[in-house]
């Protein structure tokens, strides 16, 4: 990986150019525009409601499959270590199935809101079935790891919906403060 990620390093400070800058632009002025973009986007409620939301999400991929998932199975289920560890993975394969369905979706059928509240219900009750109620079989805990990852991937709809309702010249910075509280969800574990 990291002869892969060197290779791209090189490539993109060879093809990648800067903007030229305006000389209108002082540094002062840039710094006053920036503040100016944080204030407009951090005071909007539809923002920190979506990174809110994306944060109990995101908190089913980040804390139980990164941290508390292998331990989890091990300890209730009896898993072994490798069982275990295959057991939280399927949360990040649902992932990248979920991604692409939830993003078809919503846009085809203009239903973000739906489609965000439907994951989040479907969510919750399997984390309710795998942690309160007993599950019989190692086959069952997969299929509802799969499942969990897969509903929780309507998270990624969180930032579309924070760059629709902001100034279209503050989007970049809607999505960056949607996903500095998507990624705060990590200490709450």
């Amino acid at each position: 990986t990291i002869l892969v990620g060197s290779v791209i390093l090189i490539a993109s400070a060879i093809f990648i150019k800067d903007k030229p800058r305006k000389p209108s632009h002082k540094p002062g002025r840039r710094f006053k525009v920036l503040w100016k973009g944080l204030y407009i986007v951090g005071t909007n409620s539809q923002v920190i409601l979506s990174g809110v939301i994306g944060a109990a999400l995101f908190m089913p991929t980040l804390i139980f499959s990164g941290f508390w998932g292998r331990p989890f199975f091990e300890q209730i289920y009896h898993a072994d270590p490798m069982i275990a560890s295959l057991m939280t993975s399927l949360v990040f394969w649902g992932w990248i199935v979920g991604g692409p369905i939830v993003g078809y979706i919503a846009t085809t059928f203009y239903r973000k809101r739906f489609v965000i509240a439907l994951g989040s219900v479907v969510c919750a009750l399997i984390l309710l079935k795998l942690v309160y109620f007993s599950v019989t079989t190692f086959f069952e805990i997969y299929f509802l790891m799969f499942l969990l990852g897969l509903f929780s991937s309507v998270q990624i709809l969180v930032f579309s919906i924070a760059a629709e309702h902001t100034p279209k010249h503050y989007t970049a910075t809607a999505v960056a403060v949607v996903n500095m509280i998507v990624m705060s969800a990590g200490f709450l574990q």
